[in-house]
């Protein structure tokens, strides 16, 4: 799924702490996995990310 957002195509990427919650986005969004109390997961799950927003329930 490509966007056009404020005159910049972007491809939207939704990083998630389980394979379950990933299984909630539609086939077109790309996942991955990072759990921020595994710093381990942090590189793999942002590679190639220039922009971030984060929203937590912590």
């Amino acid at each position: 799924m490509k966007n056009l957002i404020l005159g910049v195509l972007v491809s939207p990427l939704a990083v998630v702490r389980s394979p379950q919650k990933a299984q909630l986005f539609d086939q077109s969004v790309e996942t991955h996995l990072l759990d921020l109390e595994c710093p381990e997961t942090l590189a793999s799950a942002l590679h190639g990310v220039d922009r971030a927003l984060l929203l937590t329930g912590y």
